[in-house]
């Protein structure tokens, strides 16, 4: 099929043959395959629908590349000077000489990235030839760090250092972004604070725990266990001694603050005496005055892979009149974290505040003096009322209503609920329940 379809020189050798990736892969089956390669996915375009022909394309590309001769690459380097020969201009790039089984498939386009055969890519040219100045772009490169994992490379990753196996990667990948360790922004892992903290925490305290080598070789060790080659109770029994130890004194000689807080060395430019300290709060990590609660000065901190915070942005009049005091304007501001909400400018003997623009026109449903505009990627522009559940257009079936508000307890909640806590609790009728 290779030597039809592409030409004899596409078709290697010998059949090319493939070792497993992984230790101690479970596979319990051969690859998946077409059942007859002359069958190309173009040739089945309009038989099959859209998502069973996408599948048959890649598992079709994938067997027919695997198959295929290799690519040839020309590294190429090209010296232009100008007319005085003062000025020298040098570019580098890669020539394809050989297409091979680039013809049918790349993998490094399956999640995204750029292939490194996008960029680079120089036109044929000959000793001498004279070319014309089209446009000149001075540009500055800096050195770069490694791009951010995605799911394929952190699997790529994870199977070189000899960690997990294909049945656990999906729990992994699952498990990092549940706990809140990193997030997923186009299809890269960034880190969040709690993940950034935990992994501080682990390297310093937890050092030989967290290293590659310890779970490869733990990993070696269960696979012993399972072929019968080792006993478990004394490999459990070796690493548990030492780990426990380790944790009961980690649990006293650690301090949280020790974890969470870091010292920068910094002034505080309010106060002029504390220094800035980096802490994780409720919103993310921030830096504040060690003089606190004396000094209140804090900083924003950006996540990574953001901008630095804004600098604060003076509120904006909005020409709407506050439906709660109806003596103040409504004034558009930003949040701690950079988000855009619009709150009475009588703020704090006022504290209304709705999340989206205001518009001075009373609800159609409960006559409330306003109603909110909202852009939104399904439904586009929607005007929902902050009162009621009334919505136009209307919500989608089976969708949430209702507004979103500022969670606040009312003053007479927080009464109720003190009053609450320092009364002494009474006895139940219930009785205690046995041990198991």
């Amino acid at each position: 099929a290779i030597a039809k379809l592409y030409g004899d020189r596409f078709v290697p050798e010998k059949p090319n043959f493939f070792k497993t990736k992984t230790k101690n892969a479970q596979e319990a089956h051969e690859a998946v395959r077409p059942t007859d390669f002359f069958r190309t996915p173009e040739s089945l375009k309009g038989k099959l629908d859209d998502e069973q022909w996408r599948l048959y394309d890649l598992v079709w590309k994938r067997a027919m590349a695997c198959q295929m001769e290799n690519a040839l690459l020309d590294q190429t380097g090209m010296d232009i000077t100008d007319q005085n020969g003062k000025h020298v201009l040098r570019a580098t790039g890669s020539v394809i000489a050989f297409a091979g089984f680039i013809k049918v498939y790349r993998e490094g386009l399956d999640d995204g990235a750029i292939d490194e055969l996008d960029d680079g890519v120089l036109p044929e040219v000959t000793q001498g030839e004279k070319l014309d100045l089209k446009n000149l772009m001075p540009e500055q490169h800096f050195t770069e760090p490694p791009p951010r994992f995605s799911e394929a490379t952190l699997v790529k990753s994870l199977e070189e250092l000899g960690i997990g196996r294909p049945s656990t990667y999906a729990s992994i990948i699952s498990v990092i972004q549940d706990r809140g360790y990193v997030r997923q922004d186009k299809k890269r892992f960034f880190p969040e604070d709690v993940g950034l903290i935990v992994s501080k925490f682990l390297t310093e305290h937890f050092s030989q725990y967290v290293d590659y080598g310890f779970t490869a070789n733990m990993e070696d060790e269960l696979d012993a266990i399972a072929r019968g080659e080792k006993q478990w109770k004394p490999v459990l029994r070796d690493f548990w001694k030492p780990f426990h130890t380790l944790v009961e004194d980690k649990i006293v000689s650690v301090k949280k603050s020790d974890v969470t807080s870091e010292r920068t060395g910094e002034i505080c430019p309010t106060c002029k005496q504390g220094e800035l300290i980096i802490r994780l709060g409720k919103y993310g990590r921030f830096k504040g005055c060690s003089r606190y609660p004396e000094c209140k000065h804090i900083e924003n901190l950006p996540r990574e892979g953001e901008t630095a915070p804004a600098a604060p942005v003076k509120p904006e009049g909005t020409g709407v009149t506050c439906p709660q005091c109806h003596k103040n304007e409504l004034m558009k501001r930003v949040s701690r974290r950079g988000k855009i909400f619009y709150g009475c400018a009588g703020y704090p003997t006022c504290s209304y505040a709705v999340w989206d623009k205001p518009i001075a026109k009373p609800c159609p449903k409960c006559q409330w003096p306003i109603i909110t505009e909202k852009e939104t990627k399904r439904q586009g522009t929607i005007m929902k009322c902050p009162s009621c559940e009334w919505q136009d257009p209307p919500a989608p079936e089976g969708a949430k209503t209702g507004y979103r508000k500022f969670a606040k307890k009312a003053p007479a909640a927080k009464a109720k609920a003190a009053k609450a806590k320092k009364a002494p609790a009474k006895k139940s009728g219930t009785r205690k329940a046995k041990s198991a």
